[in-house]
């Protein structure tokens, strides 16, 4: 299947992936960005990445609907390391958090997969895993921020409005930090 603007998905994915190309991210997005806002007092906080999920390769995603162009998950997480200890050095005290989308392996088993080593999507963005994965202790998020879409047919598990938050967290085994749907 042809990716419109592939090209731009190749850089895009040659910038996550690398540490030149996270740095000159940092240098010539993140920098000026922060520069401009600043600790504006209405600023709640900063979404690292959305739909982090899309880009990650098929050997690690509960997800199906996956493109040919994709990288590791540690691409991914060493990303949100570096950017949000970058962000966190810069501005101490904002929030920050990258958007989840919520499956659970039982889901997957009931759709006849295994997740085999895969981890479900709500381990991806732990502390552990994003500092194991960019080395930053500073590169952690403040919130778990997730997605809900009724249409997706996740089922009422995946639902935050049908729980507790300590049931919700426990069922999608998230650590303790606030929730943000």
């Amino acid at each position: 299947r042809r990716i419109k603007n592939a090209d731009r998905v190749d850089h895009n994915l040659h910038m996550m992936g690398t540490i030149a190309g996270i740095d000159a991210y940092l240098a010539r997005v993140i920098d000026p960005m922060l520069a401009a806002i600043g600790p504006h007092p209405a600023l709640f906080g900063f979404l690292v990445l959305n739909e982090g999920y899309f880009l990650v390769r098929a050997e690690d995603n509960l997800f199906t609907y996956l493109t040919e162009r994709t990288m590791p998950l540690v691409h991914l997480q060493r990303f949100i390391n570096r950017v949000a200890a970058h962000i966190h050095r810069r501005l101490p005290g904002v929030i920050l958090s990258a958007s989840l989308k919520l499956k659970t392996c039982q889901q997957q088993e009931a759709e006849g997969q295994s997740c085999g080593r895969r981890l479900p999507p709500s381990s991806w963005y732990s502390d552990e895993a994003l500092v194991a994965a960019g080395g930053d202790t500073m590169g952690t998020l403040d919130v778990h921020q997730f997605q809900y879409y009724p249409s997706n047919a996740f089922g009422p598990e995946s639902s935050p409005f049908l729980y507790s938050a300590e049931a919700f967290r426990s069922l999608h085994r998230l650590a303790l930090k606030p929730l943000l749907v």
